[in-house]
C-alpha cells in the first residue's frame, strides 16, 4: 500500500490514566472509528491518538491515510506525570504548520477527555461541537478539497496510486508521463469550454437541441410576464429554474397555474447569480444520471426523492422523528440532509397517496419531495444494468458535444429501459465534476473510475544510483541505453540535472528533494534516474514512496547535513531509507 511522505511532531501532555475501554466505546460507537489495538498501555494510547489524528484530518477533506508512527515516548516530569511524545503523521503539500498543530492539540487533548468521560447525550453533544469549533471551522476548506476528491484520493491510497497536493484542491495522482491532475470529478483532460456549456443550462440545452438529441423545450426570462407568456406558450405544467443554479437548489416543478408561477419565479431568480430564470416544460419521469468517463459509461442511477421507508408499524409522521433520530446518532459530518415534514414534504407525500398519519407497508417508499437534490438529499438507485443502448447512445454524444472528459449526463426518462424516442425523455442537463461518491452506487464504482483514468498505477520506472563520479557516469550509460531506446528519460543528482536529450536543465537550487519532485510534476518524463551523491536523504527524504532499482556504486558521497566531510558512519542509516523505497514501506 502506499506510503505517504511523513512530518514529524511533537506532544506533551500530563497523563493520569484512565478507562481504555471508556476510549474505545467513544472512538468506536461515537465518532464511528474503526479501532483494533487490543492493548491498552500509553503506548497503545498514543496509537490509537495517531489514527484519531487522522479521522480528524479526513473530516475536512485532508488526505491523511498512512499510518502514523511512535518515535519515542518519554516521562518528562515525575511530579505532574507528564510525558513527551515524538510521532510522525502524513505530509500533505502546502499545508501550513499551523494546521497540524491545531489538530494534534485537539486530538491528544480529546483522548485524554475521553479516557475519563461518560458517553452520554449531553458529553455526546459536547464533543461534536468542540470538534466544530476546533476543527471543523478552522480547517475546512484549506486545501480546498471537495467530497469527490477526498473519496478519490482515498481509493488512490488503497490502489498505490501515488499523489500530491498541488494546492487549492488540486491534486495530481501518479508521476511524470503517467500522470493526472484532478479537482473533485474534473481532469486536466476536461475542456473548458466544455465546462462553460455545461454550467450554463440555457447553453447546454441548446446545443443538445441543435445537435438532433432530446432536448427540453424551454425559453430563458427575466421578468414574470415573459415567464407567463413562455408557459402558456409550451403548456402547462412547467418548471422553473435558475440558469445558472446548481445543486437543484431554486427548482420548483408542476407549475400549472400562474399563481404558482409566480412564486416559482421569484424563488428561481433569488437563487441565479445572473437574475434570469428557465421556464421549461415538465416532462414525466425521473432523472437519471449517466455517468461518463472517456468516452464510456462508468455507471447510472436512478435518482429518487429523499423519503422514509415503511416498516408496516408506524405511521409516516412516526417514521421521521425516527430517521432523525438515527441521524442525531451519527456523527454531524457523516450525515445527511434532515427529513423533512413541511408544507412541500405533506404536498409530495399526498401526490403519492400518503398522509401523515398514514402506515406505509415494509420496504414502501414515501416521498418528502417530488424531486432528488443536492441541497434537499435523496437516494440512488443503480440501474447500470437497465439502461437502453440508445440511451447510452445519446449521453455519449452529449458528452462529446462538449469536449468533456467527464461528464454527468442526466436523463428524464420514465424508464431508462426503454429507448428515448418511444417515451418522451429528455437530456435534462450536462453536469461538469458530477459528485463522485456521494451515493453507495458512487463509491462502489470510484476504483474503476481510477482505473480509467489512471494508467500502470501512475507510475515510471524509477532508479537511484548511489556515489560519487563513477555513479554519475553509470547513470549516465543507463540514461543513454534509454534514449536510444526512445524513451523520454530524465536524470537528476543534487546540483546537475538532464533531460531526454542530455542536455542540461538550470534550476535555481542544489536540492535533490526538490529537483527530483520538479521532474515527477513533469509530464514529459518517462523514466527517472536519481544520483544520490550527498547524505541529504537522512535530512528530507525523497519525494518518493518506492523506486524499482538502487545500485551501490562507491561510497564517495558528500555532507549537506554537517558542512564536514561525509562520516561513513552514516552509510547504514542512508542504506535504510534507501531499502524502505526499494521495499515499499
Amino acid at each position: 500500500m502506499l506510503r505517504q511522505a511523513m512530518r514529524k511532531f511533537s506532544i506533551e501532555f500530563v497523563y493520569d490514566k484512565g478507562d481504555v475501554n471508556l476510549l474505545d466505546e467513544w472512538l468506536k460507537s461515537v465518532l464511528k472509528i474503526e479501532v483494533k489495538i487490543a492493548k491498552q498501555d500509553l503506548e497503545s494510547i498514543i496509537e490509537r491518538n495517531l489514527i484519531l489524528i487522522n479521522e480528524l484530518f479526513q473530516i475536512v477533506k485532508v488526505p491523511c491515510f498512512s499510518k502514523g508512527t511512535i518515535l519515542s515516548i518519554d516521562k518528562i516530569d515525575n511530579n505532574t506525570n507528564r510525558y513527551k511524545a515524538d510521532i510522525k503523521i502524513s505530509d500533505i503539500e502546502y499545508l501550513h504548520e499551523n494546521y497540524y498543530t491545531t489538530v494534534i492539540s485537539f486530538s491528544i487533548n480529546s483522548i485524554l477527555w475521553m479516557l475519563k468521560t461518560p458517553v452520554n447525550d449531553s458529553s455526546i453533544l459536547e464533543l461534536y461541537q468542540l470538534i466544530e469549533k476546533n476543527v471543523i471551522s478552522k480547517l475546512n476548506g484549506v486545501v480546498g478539497s471537495g467530497k469527490s476528491t477526498i473519496g478519490i484520493l482515498k481509493n488512490a491510497y488503497e490502489k498505490d496510486i501515488p499523489f500530491m497536493h498541488l494546492s487549492g484542491g488540486v491534486y495530481q495522482l501518479g508521476w511524470g508521463s503517467s500522470l493526472r491532475l484532478i479537482n473533485r470529478s474534473v481532469t486536466d483532460l476536461d475542456s473548458v469550454i466544455g465546462a462553460t456549456i455545461a454550467n450554463n443550462k440555457m447553453i447546454s440545452s441548446n446545443m443538445i437541441g441543435m445537435s438532433g438529441l432530446p432536448s427540453p423545450v424551454n425559453a430563458l426570462v427575466s421578468d414574470v410576464d415573459m415567464a407567463l407568456q413562455i408557459a402558456k406558450k409550451i403548456k402547462w405544467p412547467v418548471v422553473l429554474k435558475p440558469v445558472d443554479g446548481d445543486r437543484g437548489e431554486g427548482v420548483t416543478i408542476n407549475v400549472n397555474s400562474p399563481e404558482k408561477l409566480i412564486i416559482a419565479f421569484e424563488h428561481a431568480k433569488r437563487y441565479s447569480q445572473s437574475k434570469r430564470v428557465i421556464v421549461e416544460r415538465e416532462v414525466l419521469g425521473v432523472v437519471h444520471r449517466v455517468f461518463v468517463v472517456k468516452g464510456e459509461v462508468l455507471y447510472v442511477v436512478k435518482r429518487v426523492p429523499k423519503a422514509v421507508i415503511g416498516d408496516a408499524i408506524n405511521s409516516v409522521s412516526e417514521l421521521i422523528k425516527i430517521a432523525n433520530r438515527d441521524l442525531d446518532a451519527t456523527p454531524p459530518w457523516l450525515r445527511s440532509e434532515i427529513f423533512k415534514s413541511d408544507t412541500e414534504a405533506i404536498e409530495a407525500m399526498n401526490a403519492f397517496g400518503f398522509t401523515m398519519e398514514s402506515i406505509p407497508k415494509v420496504d414502501e417508499r414515501v416521498p418528502l419531495r417530488m424531486i432528488e437534490s443536492t441541497v434537499f438529499g435523496g437516494g440512488s438507485i443503480d440501474a447500470s444494468t437497465q439502461i437502453h443502448k440508445e440511451n447510452i447512445r445519446i449521453a455519449l454524444q452529449a458528452t462529446k458535444l462538449t469536449g468533456l472528459e467527464i461528464a454527468g449526463i442526466d436523463i428524464i426518462t420514465q424508464d431508462i429501459s426503454k429507448p428515448w424516442y418511444e417515451n418522451g425523455a429528455i437530456i435534462n442537463e450536462i453536469n461538469v465534476a458530477p459528485v463522485l461518491g456521494g451515493s453507495e452506487v458512487s463509491k462502489q464504482n470510484i476504483s474503476k473510475f481510477l482505473d480509467r483514468v489512471i494508467v500502470q498505477n501512475g507510475r515510471i520506472p524509477v532508479s537511484i544510483f548511489v556515489g560519487g563520479e563513477r555513479a554519475m557516469k553509470e547513470a549516465l550509460k543507463k540514461q543513454k541505453k534509454s534514449i536510444k531506446k526512445r524513451v523520454s528519460c530524465y536524470l537528476t543528482s543534487h546540483d546537475k540535472t538532464l533531460d531526454k536529450l542530455s542536455s542540461e536543465m538550470i534550476y535555481t537550487n542544489k536540492s535533490l528533494y526538490k529537483r527530483v519532485k520538479s521532474l515527477l510534476i513533469n509530464k514529459e518524463v518517462e523514466e527517472l534516474i536519481i544520483v544520490l551523491q550527498t547524505d541529504e536523504i537522512l535530512l528530507k527524504g525523497l519525494p518518493l514512496d518506492k523506486v524499482d532499482d538502487i545500485l551501490f556504486v562507491d561510497e564517495e558521497l558528500k555532507s549537506i547535513i554537517s558542512n564536514k566531510e561525509f562520516s561513513k558512519s552514516d552509510l547504514p542509516l542512508i542504506e535504510l531509507e534507501l531499502e524502505k523505497l526499494k521495499q515499499g514501506y
